[in-house]
């Protein structure tokens, strides 16, 4: 059975963060959660086909990805530790997507011809312009980052005032032109990719956030593998929860001396991650270097027939529930060739 001890707290500790322990997940059993991840996976790649794309499936995965955050309590952890990197992430990809696939689709709302076909040689007053505010920055700045904005900016002006005259002496043609499509077929396949993969993303996060490493070592021992096996796994697994507990207690201190205080610019933050990356890597040392004569002290390599583990969690109907639930959606999507935006009439003209 879980942890007694859990039924007084409001809160129990999990892989990476907390969770409610009275949230319905907690009973979930992690065979479960590891099969639902596993085929929801599976919906969204066929979801985000670019020969059929089902935009209506992966935005209502998305939501329900998101759903076991909400019952455990971890959403509000997720946003504010992981949001900035997820943003980024997807809106990398988003453009990437628009970019390097480019699919005029039925309705094009803009084009753009970044290549034309041939390399001109030349000089222009858009080069020019680059140039000289590149290097007038860096000489004042001594900073190459300002000097490429300000080369960027200048470049730009003169491409929005329309001044950018050039002269070409000669042209070598090379490879065909390049455009850059903004359709609605490009649109459409690329926000059913970013939405696909962000689903992905909170369902592992789920995993991590939502499973205690009893979990983990029950299984392992309903599985039937040896008890040294699981036990080493269980104290690895627990080393992640407690690194993470020394990261804050590590941060904290640090604050405390006025480190980490003011704004910085991001390479100062990185600059300064070795403030936090020494204590931390000497803490988990000097644990692992007290773990080792703590077992044998207590007679762990003479133990030939160890206490059995008792911490396991039954497999309930609600388990078999989900898992047939997940197989369902997934024959359906693959052997029914089932689309849920074709069949709610979204966009048909385009699938």
């Amino acid at each position: 059975m879980p942890d007694t001890a859990s039924a007084n707290k409001q809160y129990v500790r999990t892989l990476l963060f907390s969770m409610r322990a009275d949230t319905a997940l907690a009973r979930i059993h992690l065979v479960t959660k590891l099969a639902a991840t596993l085929l929801l996976s599976l919906v969204l790649v066929r979801g985000m086909d670019m020969g059929s794309p089902d935009p209506a499936m992966v935005m209502v995965l998305l939501l329900l990805s998101l759903l076991p955050h909400i019952w455990a309590g971890t959403l509000q952890w997720v946003f504010r530790s992981y949001l900035v990197l997820i943003f980024f992430m997807l809106l990398t990809l988003f453009i990437n997507w628009i970019v390097f696939n480019p699919d005029p689709g039925s309705r094009v709302f803009y084009r753009w011809e970044v290549y034309h076909g041939y390399i001109p040689i030349g000089i222009s007053l858009s080069l020019v312009a680059f140039v000289v505010a590149g290097l007038v920055t860096f000489w004042f700045t001594k900073g190459i980052f300002s000097a490429l904005m300000a080369g960027l900016a200048a470049l730009a002006l003169v491409e929005l005032t329309g001044l950018d005259y050039s002269w070409i002496g000669a042209k070598i043609d090379f490879f065909h032109p390049l455009y850059i499509y903004l359709s609605d077929k490009n649109i459409l396949v690329a926000v059913t990719k970013v939405g696909g993969y962000a689903a992905m993303v909170f369902l592992t996060l789920m995993l991590v956030m939502t499973v205690r490493e009893f979990e983990f070592v029950g299984v392992l021992c309903q599985l039937g593998l040896p008890f040294r096996l699981s036990f080493f796994i269980s104290l690895a697994l627990r080393s992640m929860s407690t690194a993470m507990l020394d990261y804050e207690t590590i941060v904290q201190a640090q604050k405390a001396k006025g480190i980490g205080l003011q704004k910085r610019p991001i390479w100062q933050q990185l600059k300064e991650f070795a403030f936090l990356a020494v204590p931390l890597v000497a803490t988990m040392f000097r644990r692992a270097s007290e773990v080792g004569p703590a077992l044998l002290a207590r007679g762990f390599h003479r133990a030939r027939k160890p206490t059995p583990f008792h911490e396991t969690m039954p497999f309930r109907p609600a388990d078999w529930a989900v898992i047939i639930l997940c197989l369902a959606l997934v024959l359906l999507v693959y052997a029914g060739n089932f689309n849920l935006t074709r069949a709610l009439g979204w966009w048909v003209n385009l699938l």
